[in-house]
């Protein structure tokens, strides 16, 4: 979903693999956002890497319960990057659907709290879309399933949509 919402805008992107991460294959200065589409299992030192690319200034995008699991998919008490995204678990419950006024129904994870994070967006009591500053840079998480997002390419889809996600590719310094 998130491929095809990128390739929607106009935009390409190149991938980055745990590998290049782990081993310090990633060169962070040809990069100005990494985005984690359903990364639920990511390792300690992939989590270093990219919590020092969003302090240096970069910008970090991800979806619902990013680093959940460890790097051999072994369930964590806490995400590895929660910090960076300025939440907390409370619980860990099914995803549940809401509704986000514009958009429809999602599937999100309402077991979410904001700590250091603010919550742009709300529904069913939970954090939808989290902004949390982290150095010189960034963290964003659409903490819903982003293939319940709507596609961008379809005639019925407000335009709002589509110019609110350019608009936060935007603020990554990402255009067409």
């Amino acid at each position: 979903a998130v491929h095809t919402m990128v390739r929607e805008l106009g935009m390409q992107f190149r991938y980055v693999s745990d590998r290049m991460l782990r081993l310090g294959e990633f060169d962070a200065n040809r990069y100005k956002a990494l985005i984690l589409p359903r990364a639920e299992a990511i390792g300690d030192a992939e989590a270093e890497v990219i919590r020092n690319f969003a302090s240096a200034g970069g910008t970090v995008m991800a979806d619902v319960r990013p680093g959940i699991y460890d790097g051999h998919c072994k369930p964590r008490n806490a995400g590895v990057l929660d910090d960076l995204f300025g939440i907390e678990r409370t619980a860990k419950p099914s995803a549940s659907k809401v509704e986000i006024e514009g958009i429809g129904a999602v599937k999100a994870d309402t077991g979410v709290r904001v700590t250091t994070g603010v919550a742009q967006i709300t529904a069913g009591g939970a954090p939808l879309f989290i902004a949390n500053k982290v150095g010189a840079g960034s963290a964003y998480m659409t903490n819903f399933d982003m293939s319940s997002y709507p596609r961008l390419d379809v005639a019925d889809t407000p335009e709002e949509i589509a110019e609110g996600t350019r608009d936060l590719l935007g603020k990554a310094g990402i255009f067409p």
